[in-house]
């Protein structure tokens, strides 16, 4: 999992730290749906999603998701959110084989996904 924060033009930085900011979570999962059927046994792949995404400043929530079978492989969720002006963001993903992945500040708490955890920190406002 990977968090990406992007730029801010510069008419916002002339702003205080409390402005709006966009950023960009992206996950490494293979997300199947319970449909696919494996060509060599003619079997169907059991679904295995990411079911629940949660993100935080802080402790201030910023998105909460609950996910689907029409999650694609390999997630990138793009939001914007209103900075608190905060050091720290936590970003915590569950699937339905009950993996956990969470992360503070980029640094991975338990590798549990394809690509590991959260990588990257976000840049002081």
């Amino acid at each position: 999992m990977r968090y990406r924060q992007f730029a801010r033009d510069l008419a916002s930085r002339r702003r205080p730290a409390s402005t709006t900011r966009e950023a960009q979570i992206m996950i490494g999962h293979p997300n199947n749906s319970g449909l696919q059927m494996d060509q060599v046994t003619q079997l169907y792949i059991p679904a295995f999603f990411v079911n629940e995404l949660r993100l935080w400043q802080d402790d201030s929530p910023v998105l909460s998701m609950e996910g689907g079978i029409s999650i694609s492989e390999d997630p990138n969720i793009r939001f914007t959110y209103v900075s608190n002006g905060a050091k720290r963001f936590r970003a915590e993903a569950k699937d339905t084989g009950w993996a956990t992945c969470s992360s503070t500040n980029g640094r991975s708490r338990i590798p549990g996904f394809e690509a590991g955890c959260l990588s990257g920190t976000i840049p002081s406002p």
